[in-house]
């Protein structure tokens, strides 16, 4: 408790310095009133309903008294937060693409490395203690210009210190961070996730975002369309999710680009098909057929389609002979094919391949690598095209992720579901059923949940997979080997009608776009 009251000295000591030599009337001493007053007024309305409460719930209740006295809470237990200051301009003067993008990855890479040089007595290296320190100052002196974001950034680095300890304490802080940028219109946002150590500890490590697009649905649910900005290798795992809190639904489009190159583009060309695998093969005519493209774009990828399954196919050779002991590995292969220094990595590692049982790679790979990349690479308007399909894939997704926003998460009712189905996978199924219902995305929604069906996860009681055990037998009757049928969009409304009952159907806001730029040209 007292480090709490400390905190909350220390993020609103700029008014408190402020209001000692202030007038009546003046700007500061009104925010503070009208500040204390609110808090007053939730605090009084929490303690009735603390009065009604068991002793099991008492300290659970309490704990959330704090936070509402604290302004971090509304009574209802949804998040606030309350500014110290008010800075309009401050975001004018901010990189927020640096802060983002470089400083904070840069900070908490610095904390790590600190960690990790420790000495028998827990002391960490000088030179990495030092390194995290300046990180830390350069990120302190980047947002300068806004006390509320330095009070934010100086808890931050308190509470990691604990992060185990302090893991929900940061859940709220990066909330507050960004819910504040987006009260003031700044297209960024930053997610984290919580590494364990080996020793017991914990880090928590970021991803940072650029806000590409900030849309509405008809209804008025909200859907972000969001680039990865940082450069660190935490990955996302996923295509797009629903933080809950409000904050409505959210789209990777760097991870739908990279399914879009993968999955989707071999499959436009359909001389192809033959050298498909199965649940590519399964709905590549289905998904040319309800391809919106501009016609030059689309002809852009029918033709380069071969280039970019050869990339794929030799990166699967490759990578297929970890089995007999070769540790090469391509990873993130380019949508362009491999740069002039990636080309020649693959050219030493075939020179060192040479009277190998078990070679990194053979003459035939590298020369069908290499060649495809060339091609790729002198392809004009290449990226536009690109930039369009994975933009139409993120479609598919965004249908997934607004019907978890119409359900409120996980509360969503399913009379027609078996009752031992537990709430986050009818959540799951509702989502899944949704993108599968709408005829221009219900294929390639199918191959998304194909390419991550059940029996790749055996075992797996993730809320996604058990949904797709439940579905998938139910729509595709060959399954995704199998030809998926051309009537799945009916399918699925008649199994969402007669899980979840007649109930409105989500639908993309007008303003989606035909293609955002996410590649450099």
């Amino acid at each position: 408790m007292v480090h709490a009251e400390l905190v909350e000295d220390a993020t609103t000591s700029p008014d408190r310095r402020e209001a000692d030599d202030a007038l009546p009337g003046d700007p500061a001493i009104l925010r503070q009133l009208r500040s204390r007053s609110r808090r007053a007024l939730r605090l009084a309305v929490g303690l009735m309903v603390f009065g009604s409460m068991t002793a099991g719930s008492a300290f659970v209740w309490w704990t959330e008294i704090g936070r509402v006295w604290r302004g971090e809470s509304r009574v209802d237990g949804t998040p606030l937060y309350e500014p110290g200051a008010e800075v309009p301009d401050a975001a004018r003067t901010i990189d927020w693409r640096r802060v983002h993008a470089t400083l904070i990855p840069r900070w908490l890479i610095a904390r790590g490395q600190a960690h990790g040089t420790t000495s028998a007595h827990g002391i960490a290296g000088f030179d990495e203690a030092a390194r995290s320190h300046r990180a830390f100052t350069e990120l302190r002196f980047a947002v300068r210009a806004d006390p509320n974001l330095v009070s934010l950034v100086d808890e931050l680095e308190l509470r990691a210190r604990d992060a185990r300890n302090e893991a929900e304490r940061i859940d709220y802080l990066l909330w507050a961070w960004n819910d504040y940028l987006d009260r003031h219109d700044v297209p960024w946002r930053l997610e984290a996730n919580l590494h364990l150590r080996r020793d017991g500890t914990a880090a928590f490590v970021t991803r940072s975002y650029e806000v590409l697009g900030d849309l509405r649905d008809d209804a008025g649910r909200r859907l972000r369309l969001l680039r990865r900005a940082d450069l660190t290798n935490v990955d996302e795992g996923f295509l797009g999710h629903t933080p809950g809190r409000d904050e409505g639904a959210l789209v990777i489009l760097d991870e739908t680009l990279r399914f879009a190159v993968r999955h989707v583009w071999p499959m436009l060309n359909p001389g192809l098909d033959d050298y498909l695998p199965t649940e590519q093969r399964a709905v590549a005519g289905p998904v040319r057929a309800r391809l919106r493209m501009a016609t030059e774009d689309r002809a852009r990828l029918r033709e380069t389609a071969v280039d970019q399954l050869a990339l794929v196919e030799v990166a699967n050779s490759i990578h297929a002979r970890a089995e007999c002991g070769s540790r090469f590995r391509v990873w993130g292969l380019p949508w362009n094919g491999l740069a002039p220094p990636d080309q020649n990595a693959l050219i030493a590692a075939l020179d060192r391949s040479r009277g190998r049982e078990c070679p990194e790679v053979t003459l035939g790979e590298a020369a069908r690598m290499i060649g495809a990349s060339e091609r790729l690479g002198q392809t004009p308007a290449l990226a536009d095209a690109v930039e369009s399909l994975g933009t139409w894939v993120a479609r598919a997704v965004a249908i997934h992720e607004l019907r978890h926003v119409a359900d409120g998460g996980s509360q969503v009712e399913c009379a027609g579901c078996p009752a031992s189905m537990a709430p986050e996978t009818r959540a799951e199924l509702s989502a899944y059923l949704a993108s599968f219902s709408v005829d221009e995305v219900a294929h390639v929604a199918a191959l998304q949940a194909c390419a991550m069906q059940p029996e790749n996860h055996e075992g797996s009681q993730e809320p996604h997979a058990l949904a797709l055990a439940f579905a998938l037998p139910r729509l595709l009757p060959a399954g995704c080997d199998g030809v998926i049928p051309e009537d799945l969009p009916e399918r699925a409304q008649h199994l969402e009608r007669a899980l979840f009952g007649e109930r409105e159907q989500v639908r993309l806001p007008e303003a989606f776009p035909e293609r955002i730029p996410l590649l450099p040209h």
